[in-house]
Parts: structure tokens; sequence; C-alpha cells
């Protein structure tokens, strides 16, 4: 019987050191000038020892090609999302040192590709090789302390263009300290500026830990896990945090969530030691 997943490529590693991992990635579809077909993705990966590389995997050479690489500082990098607004691309992390740090990526990326019209995905520039960047010109905008240690888990809700032509998307953040807060962060097209703010916290949202963080698919709630084995649904309209309901499971150990829909109806799954399925 033949495998239903095979091995389509391998990310070659970037160290001798047996211990560093991968953490988190994130990807963005690049397709074809002429074709606009999907041809690869350039991925973001985050690793243990701190270090941040963009890579270009193409779908024909089945290859990796290393973009650009640096060093975040010297904690470990948990979380990391491309976040595209306005026509220009950023790359936010989360890591154990409990800031959110954001950079504007446009002046890396414009060597080899281009935002497509639709800004869904990158578009390759023709008949060149693809150029290594300096991680220099990643050019770095905020680096905010939110919790006081590790950013377990976080979730990003993007918010449309308002009549002042700012967007804003919201930032959703579990962390070791038991916290639960909801960063704001401002991009504004005139100007090409960004800032953020804190809009709310509550740094006893949980007893223990909290592992993972699950935006509803109506966006105006999020499910989040903790390690005391208690689910809670929190609203966030208006970028403000009100519990609206806890419930305990009976998984141990509890480490991750994602909210799906089955037969119509909107579910939360929980996993740690054991599996969980909850009606939301």
């Amino acid at each position: 019987m033949k495998p239903f997943i095979s091995c389509f490529a391998v990310l070659p590693p970037t160290s001798a050191n047996p211990d560093l991992r991968i953490m988190d990635f994130d990807v963005i579809d690049v397709t074809d000038q002429e074709t606009g077909k999907y041809i690869g993705f350039v991925m973001v990966t985050v690793y243990s020892d701190s270090a941040i590389r963009l890579w270009y995997f193409n779908y024909e050479s089945k290859k990796f090609i290393l973009i650009s690489q640096g060093e975040y500082k010297t904690c470990c990098i948990l979380n990391s999302n491309f976040i595209v607004v306005n026509g220009s691309t950023y790359i936010l992390i989360s890591a154990t040192d409990g800031h959110l740090t954001l950079w504007n990526i446009d002046s890396t990326l414009k060597a080899n590709f281009k935002l497509s019209n639709d800004a869904k995905s990158l578009v390759l520039n023709k008949d060149t090789d693809i150029v290594v960047c300096e991680f220099a010109t990643m050019k770095l905008l905020i680096n905010q302390q939110i919790h006081q240690s590790s950013i377990k888990d976080m979730a990003l809700r993007f918010i449309e263009l308002r009549e002042d032509k700012v967007a804003k998307v919201d930032v959703i953040t579990g962390g070791d300290d038991n916290a639960l807060g909801i960063t704001s962060f401002h991009f504004n097209k005139q100007t090409n500026g960004v800032n953020c703010e804190i809009s709310s916290f509550v740094p006893d949202a949980a007893s223990s830990t909290i592992t993972s963080v699950s935006l509803t698919t109506d966006l105006q709630a999020v499910i989040v896990t903790s390690v005391d084995q208690v689910l809670k649904k929190w609203s966030i309209i208006d970028s403000n945090l009100e519990l609206l309901e806890a419930k305990y499971t009976t998984v141990a150990d509890t480490g991750c969530s994602t909210v799906a829909e089955i037969d119509g109806s909107e579910v939360a799954l929980v996993g740690g030691s054991g599996f969980s399925i909850w009606k939301i």
C-alpha cells in the first residue's frame, strides 16, 4: 500500500547543532508573471537560537533558495507571521522575551519579487537569478514588550481600512505569564507609518501558562487553552477582552487548538495528552 504522504522536498540544515529547532514558519505564495500560476512560495523560518531566515521554494526544481538571514537577539523565537497591508509586506514575530517585533521587508523582497495586484501573492521577477539580500534591508519598526515572559501563541485579526486610510491588525497573544492581551497595530497608508498600542490586557486570564489562541470563524471571539485544562471563550469585539465561557477539559497537558466547522457547526479542537472536540 502506497503512503498517503510522501516527502516532496527537505529544507537544508543551517547548523550542525542537533538541538537547533525551527519553532515556526509562515509562507506567501509566488506566482508566475505571465501565466499567473503558482510556482512556489516565500517562507520565513524562525529558530530556537534567535535566527530568522527567508527562503524561496520553487515547485519545479524542488529547491529552497536562501534570500536573507539574520538574528533577532539571543532568545528563542516562538511564532512568526507575514502581514500584507497597504501594499507592503511585514514579518511579525513573538519570542521568549515577551516582545512583539515587526519588520517591513519590502526592500528585502523587491530584488526578486513584487506584490500581485490583489495583494494575495508575490510575483517573481522574470529573467533574474534570486538575489541574496542583507538582513539589514529588513526595516525594524516595532519592538514592544507585551508579556513578562514567553508569548506562547498569537492570532491575527485584520480590520478593513478606515476612512482616514489606516488599517488595523489586532494581535491576540497568550503568555507564559498566564496573561491574555490584544495589541493593535495601525498601518497608515498615507504616511507609511506603523504604531501599536495595547488595547486590552488581562494579567490573570488563566491560572497557568496559556498554550494556544484560536480565532472563531466570525473573528469576534477567541478560544484559549491553558495548562490548567480550562478551555475559555473570550469576546474580542472592539478590541476588548471579555470572558464569555469557561469549561474544564479532561485532556491533560493541553497544548494546541484550532477552530473548524463540522456539518455546519463551529467546533473547537483541543489537543494535548489526548484530543477533544467542543461545540462553540
